[in-house]
């Protein structure tokens, strides 16, 4: 079973699973596991390519066993996702087990041209969106997050888990693949969320408005403001949003949920599973799982992008994260290269995706280039995002410059699979390779 075959909801919930965890491969399912947090359970499970039969469970369950429990016996739970368009059958076994079903749901993902105008708010003059600087407000967002948690989570041990959240969402946003966002109403941070992407897929981490700030749009608004900046700013081509109807599978209570609204836009329907935003929610009991459809916290998705254009109250003032690579970047837009790297160096941020990228391609275009110094931030580059599109673009032209064209090719094949449909880095790096060709298999000078 692959992980590039798997649909966009477990795609996406798998982005957050890489960071610091194991996903593998094997030919009956795909294992996730993170030694980190053995008793998150969709961190700690096994996706199935299709729903189980009744017969299956003692099968199921050695194998959980042996992937799972015996590698890590914190990790008491049993969990399992299922990769399908359809339900399983009756599974009394299963019931009789502990690990109950409910059904299915369609994850909506968003496309850059279906994202709505900026909706508007109401009864908040003063808020302001922004992009919260973590670590240093770990505990502006927990507090927060503490305040507006469900009544069945005991306060404690429910701030502890999102500490700890927290903690890893600072860590995954300095190497550059996730950022947390506020709706803030003077010092309050009234709503909060969470994305992490892979260059061209994003997702959602947690969204929560608190109780007395609901009802007037805010969290639609900041939702709005994060699908804007992953569009504009990190150029990401598709969200997995939200589902059409939210339940979970478990052994006891759980949560369950409607579509606030179905005006979603020009959303796509993927009908599989999706995972939540990152660890077991101290709960009052355990809870085995089988699952369609693995908790998820993207309520406000939906909402966020039907926008009503009745609402005539002022729209949210929005707040430009500072980019510690604009220097640079104007540099490179001038094509002062060597004040490019110089500028790069003096930012020194070795575990950002975009400032490897920048410098691999900075090195790439000085004169004379530094190829191999190129080649090593475009490696480092994907080893943080493995589908980073414009390291994958530059990657291959990089090869084309050494006259490497198997390995061009390679990254063009690349790009065809992560984009899903054309893309302006694969037809970049489609055109450079055709110019390759046609200059009898040599470098083309200036050509990229």
């Amino acid at each position: 079973m692959k992980r590039a075959d798997l649909g966009l909801g477990w795609r996406s919930h798998l982005l957050a699973c890489a960071f610091g965890g194991e996903i593998v491969e094997r030919d009956d399912c795909i294992v996730v596991r993170s030694p980190s947090n053995p008793s998150y359970y969709w961190g700690n499970c096994l996706i199935l390519p299709a729903p189980p039969l009744d017969s299956d469970l003692a099968r199921w369950l050695r194998r959980f066993d042996e992937e799972i429990t015996s590698r890590q016996p914190e990790s008491t739970h049993l969990a399992f996702g299922v990769d399908a368009e359809q339900l399983p059958g009756p599974l009394p076994s299963w019931r009789v087990a502990g690990i109950d079903e409910f059904d299915a749901t369609a994850v909506l993902t968003l496309e850059r041209a279906g994202l709505a105008a900026a909706p508007t708010v109401r009864d908040t003059p003063t808020l302001l969106l922004r992009k919260l600087d973590l670590p240093r407000e770990i505990d502006l967002a927990v507090d927060a997050q503490v305040a507006a948690r469900d009544d069945s989570f005991e306060e404690a041990g429910y701030r502890v888990f999102r500490h700890s959240a927290m903690k890893r969402a600072a860590e995954m946003q300095a190497v550059g693949i996730a950022q947390w966002f506020g709706a803030i109403v003077g010092d309050v941070l009234a709503a909060d969320c969470g994305l992490i992407h892979d260059g061209v897929l994003g997702r959602f981490q947690y969204v929560e408005t608190q109780s007395e700030w609901r009802r007037r749009g805010l969290c639609r608004a900041l939702v709005h403001h994060v699908c804007r900046h992953a569009f504009d700013t990190l150029g990401l081509q598709r969200w997995s949003c939200a589902p059409t109807r939210m339940t979970w599978l478990s052994a006891s209570t759980a949560w369950s949920a409607s579509p606030r609204s179905s005006r979603i836009g020009a959303c796509n329907a993927d009908r599989r599973a999706i995972g939540d935003d990152g660890g077991l929610s101290p709960r009052r009991s355990p809870m085995n799982k089988l699952s369609l459809l693995p908790l998820t916290l993207l309520l406000a998705c939906a909402t966020a992008l039907a926008v009503d254009t009745t609402d005539t109250a002022p729209a949210a003032t929005t707040a430009a994260a500072p980019d510690k690579l604009g220097a640079a970047r104007a540099h490179i837009k001038a094509a002062r290269w060597a004040d490019a790297v110089a500028e790069l160096k003096k930012v020194n941020d070795t575990r950002n995706v975009d400032w490897n990228n920048l410098m691999g391609f900075t090195h790439r275009k000085l004169v004379p280039p530094d190829l191999p110094a190129a080649e090593r931030y475009y490696d480092a580059a994907l080893k943080i995002a493995p589908a980073h599109r414009g390291a994958l673009e530059y990657s291959g032209e990089l090869y084309l410059m050494k006259g490497e064209l198997p390995r061009a090719e390679q990254r063009l094949a690349e790009l065809v699979r992560v984009c899903a449909g054309p893309c302006e880095e694969q037809a970049e790096l489609k055109r450079s390779i055709e110019r390759f060709k046609a200059n009898g298999n040599k470098h083309v000078a200036g050509a990229y």
